[in-house]
């Protein structure tokens, strides 16, 4: 995993200095909508270019008035997606509050942890792009953000563990890191066995109760995390109580 640098504040923050904002502001409806539009507005003007070119008046009227009709609707479209991205920008952290489950003060917090030198960051390819806010894993002092799932504490992590090989959800999966949150959802990315175990290793420095294998044993039973992740999620939440 990198130190916070440059590379990824210039990728992965926004103007504001917000991870979470530059996260939220990536994908959406509204840009999906100004996509489409641009792409339909383009072909409409090569239709016109193309009638153009073959010198009939009759051809040339014709795609003038297709290709401005078309024009004027992809604009509006096209304005519309700007203002449902701005208006989804806007709102990000009160979506960030409603869908990972935390305060404002302590995503504020987390965002302002983002920044430190000593935060953490990878991608499962090695590389920065626009978009990988999205698909970054974060490791701040207190927090742990995955392209997977939205921020958490680093003590709401019950369970990591890496698996080569593992049939879940009806499927066969390899090279696919585990992680369980206290609540019990349970969430997964393929990825290289070197990068989970560092990743792991760094979640562990900071919550020491990380369970980091698939099966461990509560009294005299073993528990699977994988086909009991209820349960797994409680004991670790039984044991940290206890702490």
């Amino acid at each position: 995993m990198k130190q916070m640098d440059e590379a990824f504040r210039k990728k992965c923050i926004s103007k504001g200095g917000s991870y979470l904002e530059k996260r939220r502001s990536i994908g959406g409806v509204g840009a999906g909508i100004v996509a489409g539009s641009a792409v339909l507005l383009a072909a409409a003007i090569l239709l016109f270019l193309m009638l153009a070119a073959s010198g009939d008046t009759d051809l040339i009227v014709m795609g003038a008035v297709l290709a401005g009709g078309i024009g004027l609707f992809c604009l509006a479209f096209i304005l519309l997606g700007i203002v449902m991205n701005k208006k989804r920008r806007s709102g990000y952290m009160e979506y960030f509050v409603k869908h990972a489950g935390y305060s404002r003060e302590e995503l504020e917090a987390f965002d302002r942890e983002v920044l430190l030198p000593d935060t953490l960051y990878s991608t499962t390819d090695g590389k920065l792009r626009g978009n990988s806010a999205l698909a970054c894993d974060l490791v701040t002092r207190n927090w742990l953000s995955m392209g997977i799932h939205d921020p958490v504490r680093v003590t709401d992590v019950a369970v990591a563990f890496y698996a080569d090989e593992v049939a879940y959800a009806g499927n066969q999966w390899e090279h696919v890191m585990f992680v369980l949150l206290s609540h019990g959802q349970l969430v997964h990315q393929q990825c290289k066995e070197e990068y989970a175990m560092d990743l792991i290793q760094e979640i562990k420095k900071r919550n020491p109760g990380l369970i980091c294998a698939r099966c461990f044993k509560a009294d005299g039973k073993l528990v699977d995390c994988i086909k009991e992740p209820k349960l797994a999620a409680r004991l670790y939440c039984e044991a940290m109580g206890a702490l």
